[in-house]
């Protein structure tokens, strides 16, 4: 256990600088310190995305690092703070918490991706390396036997989205990520589903199809 002194003296110095506070988690290396930070807020308020004009950006936080890091060493603990913290639109935070469910055992990573398919759903577009953080998720929810996870998590991801007022209908991810993601992980959905994958694959493709017909009329 950490002691309560030792928590005192870190939270004094990260408080101190931006570099202390990205230094201080970087360096953490035991799941003992979650409780004590869960404790003083630190796990509380994760950084929203910036907007300016036509831009956006998405910054790290510290925190989700530190946690998917331990998730492969506590991760009962890792899901129950994980799943108090609140939801965010920062797509750094959901790419350290889709690794972090990959170091869980299936069942708990299987409440993380159930979670993160409503947010998904949402979702205009999904960034940098987020698509590949969760085609990595669905593939260990089918390796250990979560198939309705993995199904729920797939569908959000490759669903593709009807267009609107003369818009075309596209996925929430590029071209190239939607075939590595189908390529890598579509073998063992169907290995670990069975028929519903089957299913649910055909039926993206047929609204696809559909669609792409409609807009040539």
């Amino acid at each position: 256990m950490v002691s309560p002194e030792v928590v005192k003296k870190a939270l004094e110095q990260i408080q101190k600088r931006a570099a202390n506070h990205e230094y201080f988690f970087a360096k953490l290396a035991s799941p003992d310190w979650i409780r004590p930070l869960e404790a003083a807020g630190l796990f509380a308020s994760p950084p929203p995305a910036i907007r300016g004009g036509d831009t956006i950006s998405f910054p790290f936080w510290p925190e989700s690092r530190y946690l998917a890091r331990m998730a492969a060493l506590a991760p009962e603990l890792v899901l129950e703070v994980v799943e108090k913290i609140p939801v965010t639109d920062n797509v750094r935070v959901h790419e350290e918490f889709a690794q972090a469910a990959s170091r869980m055992p299936g069942p708990l990573a299987a409440r993380w991706a159930k979670r993160e398919a409503r947010w998904i759903e949402q979702q205009e577009h999904l960034y940098f390396l987020l698509p590949e953080y969760l085609g990595e998720l669905i593939g260990h929810l089918a390796a250990t036997g979560e198939a309705e996870a993995a199904l729920t998590l797939a569908r959000a991801l490759l669903r593709i989205r009807r267009g609107s007022e003369g818009k075309a209908s596209r996925a929430r991810l590029d071209s190239w990520n939607y075939g590595q993601i189908l390529e890598k992980y579509a073998s063992a959905l169907l290995t670990a589903a069975g028929k519903p994958a089957l299913d649910m694959l055909c039926g993206i493709l047929g609204d696809a199809l559909a669609d792409e017909i409609n807009e040539r009329k």
